[in-house]
C-alpha cells in the first residue's frame, strides 16, 4: 500500500483505455467516481454501454448531445 501514490494518473489517462464497444460499471451510490465521469464524457469513443446501479447526481454522460455515444 506504500506504492500507491506511484500509480496515481489524471482521469483522462485512466480512461485511454476505453475504446468505443466497451462496457463500463461505474461504482454507484457514494462510490461515484465524479472526476472520471466528468472525464469520460470528453473522450472520442462511441458507443459506449454504460452499466451503473445507482447515482445519486448529475452525470455529464447523460446531456442529450452526448446520449448517441452512450448506452444505459
Amino acid at each position: 500500500m506504500k506504492d500507491w501514490k506511484t500509480r496515481v494518473v489524471k482521469p483522462e489517462e485512466a480512461l485511454r483505455a476505453i475504446k468505443s464497444g466497451n462496457r463500463v460499471f461505474i461504482g454507484s451510490a457514494c462510490g461515484v467516481p465524479r472526476s472520471l465521469i466528468r472525464a469520460l464524457s470528453k473522450i472520442p469513443a462511441e458507443d459506449i454501454e454504460i452499466t451503473q446501479i445507482l447515482n445519486l447526481g448529475i452525470i455529464d454522460y447523460t446531456h442529450e448531445v452526448l446520449l448517441s455515444r452512450f448506452r444505459f
